[in-house]
């Protein structure tokens, strides 16, 4: 059953029930008489949390699995212009998020439930000034429409090229603007990246269902939000191979509907698949290109559908870290099966937890500092075992990793058995696991440290490498 709390002035209260799913959610707003009602049957478990009158919510993700009546929402994670509150529930494998536009709060939610919580989108208005303890309800924010039926309508034309020609400097990025529709939300991923790396797209029976953006800046990797609403068709991904590799153009064309219904993107070395339907004369293209430029951001249009794609664009030599050489990303050891993680290169690696499961390492967590501040990633599936730990000094960090692995029944590839870490100071960790005769040793050759990981995880840890970055010791 669809649902919508319609917009408010801002998000008062969330109140979450869940056991293996997430089953209920209930929001209360400020600028409001109306009761808040459950959305979706009790959980087992009951949790929640209540904002500060000069807080707001600007982001809600989380996970979902298909089951066979459908999509249900695993877990939710919502974050605010102060704090980050859950996770609530458990993670599972396909990640979603909704993200508010720059200077914007969420101030409604909507989606639809049944014997759990099946799918959420959110309303947007502006943030309230800094100071101010609230805001007007908003005018423009949009949630996600019901699936359209019945056949489309031919609309004929040329190709629309945008190759540009609008004014810029040559200090600041040269915004192309949203091709064809402009209905629904308008979202502006932004020009402050030194990238792009992976594109991830899905289609459906309609055009575009959804597509989002993965970037780099300064050696770290950004998973950018969703644009659009995720059905039940797959996504596929484009991936570029920052720095070498660019994104330097983006063609596509829609139809009477105003729904972009295919894609395709190029870069200096590679040209994605075809994302859609491929045109066949009946509608109108669009390109996104200009001469010796690349691609570092997209902005456009999104409701049910991708209505819209407009891009930034920068000289193919310019780039915010160019002073400074890029990370040396050392292949990941292990096997070829599960999710791609990619922390990217932090300031430092300040502490590494480990936790085993029955065959090998399950789970990973790392706690990075980047400008004074601690950021943490997790990869793989927390067990009931306890996480052990690596703490790395503050005048130390870690040149090397020693990678375990070995071929375990009931697993698709080789796992991630056993880890160790060393420091430059002659630290050496226990060995986080049992010890095999696959031994791989990660490490940068050129006396860098390790800066940040990736590698492939699900239920398991398969696979691991890191980044490395020049160091002044």
């Amino acid at each position: 059953m669809s649902w919508d709390d319609g917009k408010h002035t801002k998000v008062k209260r969330v109140q979450l029930t869940f056991d293996d799913v997430i089953r209920s959610i209930e929001v209360e707003y400020d600028g409001t008489s109306l009761k808040s009602q459950p959305r979706g049957p009790v959980g087992t478990t009951s949790d929640g949390f209540t904002l500060s009158s000069d807080e707001y919510v600007t982001e809600v993700n989380g996970y979902y699995k298909t089951t066979f009546s459908g999509e249900v929402i695993t877990s939710l994670t919502f974050k605010t212009n102060k704090r980050t509150y859950g996770t609530y529930g458990n993670k599972t494998r396909n990640y979603f998020s909704v993200t508010a536009p720059t200077d914007n709060q969420i101030v409604g939610f909507l989606g639809s439930s049944s014997h759990a919580l099946n799918s959420i989108n959110a309303h947007f208005a502006p943030a309230p000034p800094s100071g101010s303890t609230g805001t007007k309800p908003g005018a423009s924010g949009i949630g996600s429409k019901d699936s359209t039926t019945g056949s489309k309508e031919s609309n004929t034309g040329g190709k629309e090229s945008n190759t540009g020609n609008e004014s810029n400097t040559s200090s600041s990025p040269q915004k192309l603007e949203a091709q064809e529709g402009k209905e629904g939300n308008q979202w502006d991923d932004g020009a402050d990246h030194d990238g792009v790396m992976k594109i991830h797209v899905a289609a459906g029976g309609l055009g575009i269902d959804q597509i989002r953006f993965d970037y780099v800046k300064n050696g770290q990797s950004k998973e950018g939000p969703f644009h659009g609403v995720k059905r039940r068709s797959g996504s596929s991904t484009f991936v570029i191979n920052h720095p070498e590799e660019y994104l330097v153009s983006v063609e596509g064309w829609y139809d009477s509907s105003n729904i972009i219904q295919g894609i395709q993107f190029k870069s200096n070395k590679h040209t994605s698949q075809y994302f859609g339907y491929e045109f066949s004369g009946d509608g109108k293209q669009f390109s996104l290109h200009v001469n010796d430029k690349k691609i570092i951001g997209f902005h456009g249009f999104a409701d049910s559908h991708l209505t819209s794609l407009g891009a930034y664009f920068v000289p193919i030599s310019s780039s915010s870290s160019s002073l400074t050489p890029p990370p040396n990303k050392v292949k990941a050891q292990g096997g070829n099966y599960g999710e791609t993680f990619d922390d990217g290169a932090f300031d430092h690696v300040r502490k590494v937890y480990v936790g085993q499961g029955d065959s090998g390492v399950a789970y990973v967590k790392f706690d990075y500092e980047k400008d004074g501040k601690i950021e943490t990633r997790e990869h793989g599936k927390m067990t009931l075992l306890a996480t052990e730990e690596f703490e790395v000094d503050l005048d130390d960090f870690i040149t090397s990793m020693e990678v375990y692995v070995d071929k375990v029944y009931g697993y698709k590839s080789e796992i991630v058995v056993a880890l160790t870490f060393k420091t430059f100071k002659g630290k050496t960790s226990p060995r986080f696991g049992v010890e095999t005769e696959n031994k791989y040793e990660v490490k940068d050759g050129k006396g860098g440290k390790l800066a940040g990981f990736h590698g492939k995880a699900s239920d398991v840890l398969y696979a691991l490498g890191a980044y490395f970055t020049p160091t002044a010791i």
